[in-house]
């Protein structure tokens, strides 16, 4: 599958207050929510092109404690964000260092079915960016999926650049 880079420069993410519904609270993530986040990746990922059907809960809790355990790089928890809607999460921002290029890369991005469509994304991933750029990184990547129209749409939102090949 074709992914493409992007850049965001962390010093143009705006720094005001998100507005956030009263029923959605925001915090950080900790290795306690692993399985939260697997029934999360569970049901967010069906029928996007980043899920061929085969992906099994042990598939999904393979990545989330890869995260966790920084496989693939250090975990910026202080940086990601989980929204919660009726104390529950249903939406989740991870950033992470990415080790090849010594950056802070968005690893993942995902919202439960049932609360699509309702802007928890952005509110989680505007306040992962805020951290992020309080945290004093300049720069953040993302790697998207080809056909990825959501996650392209929400990362061009906020600020994302796709990178020359």
């Amino acid at each position: 599958m074709k992914r493409y880079k992007y850049t965001l420069d962390l010093h143009k993410v705006e720094h005001t207050e998100t507005a956030v519904p009263t029923h959605v609270t925001i915090r950080t993530p900790t290795t306690a929510d692993t399985a939260v986040l697997v029934d999360l990746m569970m049901d967010a990922y069906p029928g996007s092109i980043d899920f061929d059907g085969t992906e099994t809960w042990g598939d999904a809790w393979h990545e989330v404690d890869g995260f966790f355990q920084g496989r693939s790089g250090m975990p910026l928890l202080d940086c990601s964000r989980l929204a919660l809607a009726d104390d529950k999460v249903a939406s989740a921002c991870l950033i992470g260092m990415w080790d090849e290029r010594q950056r802070p890369l968005l690893y993942y991005i995902m919202t439960a079915a049932q609360w699509k469509g309702q802007g928890l994304a952005r509110i989680a991933l505007h306040q992962a960016l805020q951290a992020t750029a309080a945290a004093g990184y300049a720069e953040i990547l993302a790697i998207i999926t080809a056909g990825n129209m959501p996650s392209e749409k929400l990362c061009m939102k906020a600020g994302f650049k796709r990178m020359d090949e």
